[in-house]
């Protein structure tokens, strides 16, 4: 195929060359011809022949072939020209007419091959035109009948000149039919006006058609929708020559744009209702839409946030940065966000991430700009609290003081929002104490610093107590604030919500409260933070609490390590180093600046008879072919020659491989331990001894096996004989006196069956008849898992003892009776003044009683005041009747000591009561300073009188001969303790016999027995008081005595 071609091609090049020399051959002899011709022609017109000739063929040349043919021909021509010029037959021209006339044939020729070639060129190029024109419109008519969309053309008055077979075939209508108006049936009725409106507005203004309209198919009678669009053609005077036109069917595009507009409704519905708030910008960044969440939230309207509107909104501190990052993502072309914070509505600015994407069209312009700004306020907050959890995290993990770790909380959360003071109170026992709160004033943290733990005390010891939120919304009006509602108040505290921290385990360890200066009840967003603080304050509190209680577990430990001589240490094998603790490097005697904790160390302290073993087991547990008995006694020397003992405990630590790879221990310096031993050897002698010195044995029983041990000292108090088997507790029992056996046995057993302890006094018998008293003790000791394993005691012998107890009981019996006699005698010495403190009654009931008399005797009888004078008879019975029952109770004796509650200003009134006779008839003024709301005591009242009673009797006797006062004073201590005191004006105290004042028989009075002060002072001692006597600064004296105030319990 490849040669066929090349043939074929040569053969058209040999086509292409063959033709023009074809041409040139005709040319020239049609040359040859004419001059052939014209040699026949006469001289005289030959000339003229011969131009008229050669014309002829350039013109004929021209018009076939062209001008380069015919500038050939014209050339060749102008020869043969100048041939048949004279001289003809010599191309020589002589005359210069004929070479003018030479010229001229050349021009004329030239001018005539060009013009007559122009004029074929165009008579061909119509003819093509025309025949281009034909087959177009032929092209154009089949064209047009094939095409899908309807073609039609008017005339320039709008009538119908044609329509193509699509619109014949739709409508119905041929194109006669359609001739003027008749397309008109074809339009719906609802369009046909404004399409014709439109029609003719174009044909007035001659400017394009284009109009949507409804046209009627023929074949089912619908309507489609269909854009007709109509061009004028103009003529070179720009008059309209015809009218063409296309009708396309565009109801699908219809029904798309329908169906677009739904979406985009739709849409609008979805972006105006989305939660995100969703804006579109021009290409130039400006904004042409907000949907209406973005309106609402911001509160302004379309109009005011279009273009850079929307800017009013952005925090004035973010709008620059916001504005920087808009510009770089439109200059980068690329999607690309943004945080800035807006404003709502209310004025509340909040955190939004905004997000810009591009709109291209097909040549890849951006178009638009579509955004959507996401709420991120919570997770700006969420960082911002990471970032201050972390930041408190910090200081706790850096050790700063538990207060600015809890003030740094404050500031963090009030740092959160606005307009409340935070706080937190610390759990110590029932009481809360001040943790933090750098924004409330000092003197109310003053105030509320130590409060007690209650169900209503405050919001925040409320919470502690109840282990659960307290909200008091108006602190002016709730019950729970009303002990501490004037502190508040002060400093204008209206609100206060109060949540307790809690650890991990559970436990309420303090309270977190948030204080408003105006009623207030917490938002959802409030309850959160609360949530998150309280979380985040129990975690930095308990982590303190955890570090401090390390610390201070580390420093008990060292502390303990230095108590006990403990140290500790461990020895990395792999690596070789070592790591001592304090008391290690104490025990050695080393310095920890200047010596680096290794075995050469401890073997340079070793002794030399101890090194070989010490040094065998470094070489064990370096071979690591056994572990030996993790225990070792050695000794060690110091560089002053100083021996110690020490003993060590270690302990492998292993991988996985079963390799030791750590040795972990304990190094104890015994050496006092090993004096102690030696020192216990010698203390259990001492004790054989001191139990026999003080009578006291030890025994044990051993439950599973029944035996009984005792110390030596119990058989000598038994009387027990070498022979004797003393192994079994029958043996024991037996020796009980009968009186006393099954008691002390019961009681050993139920102790043994209930594994509790007893305390016991009963008698033995001797084998020579002897008694003795025994006071015994026993526990019982029971194992882990509470069995009982055996119980022990002790057992001393008390029959000295119990003689030495009667002997008291006899002196205590005797002290009773002296005392009665010592009252019995004052009773005697105010004798008179009883019976003028009786009389006074006595007389007053007489008196009554007459005057009842009289009132009954009147007529009619005056009853009213007959009972008047009945009801003070009876008071004054009574009343004389108190008085002899004071005076029994006083002075009877063999009443065992009663303990009651006392009032002591009581007990002081009522003595002055007995006592004001004897004083006045001495001239002497009693006055009392009795300080109000004493405590009762429990005390025996009559005792207390008697005291009183012998206090007061001595100071008035001591101013007998003057007239004096006598002042009773009653106060509490700072320490605790009633303190009453009896001071007098009298003669005073002999200074040289003070230490003599209080003892028995000793009396500065003639007719005195020397007991009273001494009887007094045995009373208080006995209440567990004291009683003294001291010199006034002027005269007289004054006795103290003081009771403790416990004894109200």
């Amino acid at each position: 195929m490849e040669l066929q071609s090349d043939r074929s091609s040569d053969m058209m090049h040999a086509g292409a060359i063959a033709k023009p020399i074809f041409r040139l051959l005709i040319c020239i002899v049609a040359l040859f011809v004419a001059a052939a011709v014209l040699d026949t022609v006469s001289l005289r017109d030959r000339a003229l022949s011969a131009v008229l000739i050669f014309l002829f063929l350039v013109l004929i040349v021209s018009y076939l072939w062209g001008f380069r043919y015919a500038l050939f021909v014209s050339l060749l021509a102008a020869l043969e020209f100048a041939w048949f010029l004279p001289p003809v037959g010599s191309l020589r021209l002589s005359d210069s007419r004929d070479i003018f006339a030479l010229a001229a044939f050349l021009i004329i020729g030239i001018t005539t091959s060009h013009l007559s070639n122009r004029a074929r060129r165009e008579a061909l190029s119509a003819k093509r035109a025309e025949d281009a024109a034909r087959r177009s419109e032929e092209g154009l008519r089949e064209v047009i009948e094939t095409m899908p969309a309807m073609a039609w053309s008017a005339l320039p008055d709008g009538s119908n000149a044609f329509v193509n077979r699509q619109w014949a075939e739709y409508t119905g209508l041929s194109g006669e039919q359609t001739v003027d108006s008749g397309w008109r049936s074809t339009v719906h009725p609802d369009d046909a006006s404004e399409h014709m409106e439109k029609w003719h507005q174009s044909l007035a203004t001659g400017q394009p058609f284009e109009h949507e309209v409804r046209l009627r198919r023929t074949a089912d009678g619908q309507y489609r929708w269909f854009l007709v669009r109509g061009m004028p053609l103009r003529d070179g005077h720009d008059e309209i020559l015809k009218w063409y036109g296309i009708a396309t069917d565009i109801e699908d595009r219809k029904r798309a744009e329908e169906a677009l507009r739904a979406s985009e409704h739709n849409l609008n519905l979805i972006v105006n209702t989305t939660l995100a708030l969703s804006w579109s910008a021009r290409p130039d960044g400006s904004a042409d839409f907000f949907n209406q969440r973005y309106l609402d939230f911001v509160g302004l309207s379309a109009e005011q946030t279009q273009d850079w509107g929307w800017t009013v909104a952005v925090h004035p501190e973010d709008l620059n940065g916001l504005a920087g990052s808009w510009q770089s993502i439109m200059a980068s072309g690329t999607a690309g966000e943004a945080e800035a914070r807006l404003r709502r509505f209310d004025g509340e600015y909040r955190w939004f991430l905004f997000r810009a994407n591009p709109l291209r069209d097909e040549s890849g312009n951006i178009v638009k700009w579509f955004g959507i700004n996401a709420d991120i306020t919570e997770r700006k907050r969420a960082e911002d609290l990471l970032t201050r959890e972390k930041r408190i995290l910090e200081m706790v993990a850096k050790g700063d003081p538990l207060p600015q770790i809890l003030d740094g909380v404050c500031r963090f959360v009030e740092a959160q929002a606005s307009g409340f003071l935070a706080s937190i109170l610390l759990v110590d026992g029932n009481r809360l104490r001040h943790g933090g709160a750098p924004s409330l004033p000092k003197t109310y943290t003053d105030a509320i610093d130590g409060i007690v733990i209650g169900p209503s005390t405050g919001s925040c010891g409320t919470a502690a107590f109840r282990g659960e939120q307290v909200i008091v919304v108006d602190i002016a009006n709730d019950s729970l604030w009303t002990n501490y509602r004037e502190a508040a108040q002060h400093h204008s505290l209206r609100a206060c919500w109060s949540t307790p921290v809690v650890s991990s385990q559970g436990k309420v360890i303090a309270t977190f409260a948030m204080y408003y200066r105006e009623p207030r009840s917490p938002s959802p967003r409030d309850l959160e933070t609360i949530e998150q603080i309280t979380h985040l304050a129990g975690v930095a509190i308990e982590r303190k609490l955890t570090q401090e209680a390390l610390q201070q577990s580390e420093t008990y430990l060292a502390e303990a390590q230095r108590l006990a001589h403990t140290g500790s240490w461990a020895w990395n094998l792999r690596t070789g180093t070592s790591f001592w603790s304090q008391e290690t490097y104490r025990i050695f005697d080393y310095d920890p600046e200047k010596v680096t904790p290794a075995w050469d160390s401890i073997l340079e302290r070793a002794h030399p008879e101890d090194l070989p073993e010490i040094e065998r087991r470094a070489k064990i547990v370096y071979t690591q072919n056994r572990w030996v008995n993790p225990e070792l006694d050695f000794r060690i020397v110091l560089a002053d020659g100083t021996i110690k003992h020490l003993h060590s405990i270690a302990h492998p630590a292993m991988d996985e491989s079963g390799e030791i790879i750590n040795v972990v221990g304990t190094i104890m310096d015994v050496t006092e331990r090993q004096r102690a031993e030696e020192k216990v050897r010698r203390s259990e002698e001492s004790l054989l001894e001191a139990q026999r010195l003080s009578h006291m044995g030890s025994w044990r029983h051993d439950v599973a096996s029944g035996t009984v041990i005792v110390s030596p000292e119990i058989y000598r108090i038994f009387g027990v004989q070498p022979d004797e088997d003393t192994s079994s507790a029958e043996f024991w029992f037996s020796r009980n006196h009968p009186d006393d056996q099954q008691r002390i046995q019961e009681l050993f057993e139920r102790c043994e069956s209930q594994k509790t302890e007893y305390e016991s006094d009963y008698r033995i018998v001797l084998n020579d008849g002897t008694i003795k008293h025994l006071h015994a003790i026993g526990y019982p000791v029971v194992s882990q898992s509470g069995e009982l394993i055996e119980m022990m005691g002790t057992i001393m012998d008390v029959t000295e003892h119990k003689r030495a107890e009667e002997e008291r009981e006899r002196l205590r019996q005797l002290e009773t009776e002296l005392a009665h006699i010592n009252r019995v005698t004052m009773l005697g010495e105010l004798a008179s003044s009883l019976a003028h403190e009786l009389n006074q009654p006595i007389a007053a009931a007489t008196t009554s009683a007459n005057a009842c008399l009289r009132w009954l005797a009147h007529n009619p009888p005056d009853l009213e005041r007959a009972r008047a004078a009945a009801t003070r008879i009876e008071n004054d019975g009574n009343r004389a009747a108190e008085i002899i029952q004071r005076l029994r109770a006083f002075y009877k004796t063999g009443a065992p000591p009663k303990r009651e509650l006392v009032d002591l200003n009581q007990v002081a009134e009522e003595i002055l009561a007995l006592l004001r006779d004897e004083a006045d008839r001495h001239s002497i003024s009693l006055r009392t300073e009795l300080a109000p709301h004493l405590p009762q005591i429990m005390a025996d009242r009559v005792q207390l009188q008697q005291v009183l009673m012998n206090l007061l009797l001595n100071g008035i006797e001591a101013m007998t001969d003057r007239t004096g006062e006598l002042i009773i004073r009653s106060q509490s201590t700072e320490d605790g303790l009633l303190l009453i005191s009896v001071s007098d004006t009298g003669v005073g105290l002999p200074s040289e016999k003070l230490d003599r004042l209080f003892s028995a028989f000793y009396t500065t009075k003639p007719q005195g027995t020397g007991m009273g002060l001494a009887i007094s002072r045995s009373l208080i001692e006995a209440h567990g008081g004291r009683l003294w006597a001291t010199a006034n600064a002027e005269r007289g004296a004054t006795f103290h005595f003081t009771l403790p105030a416990e004894l109200q319990q």
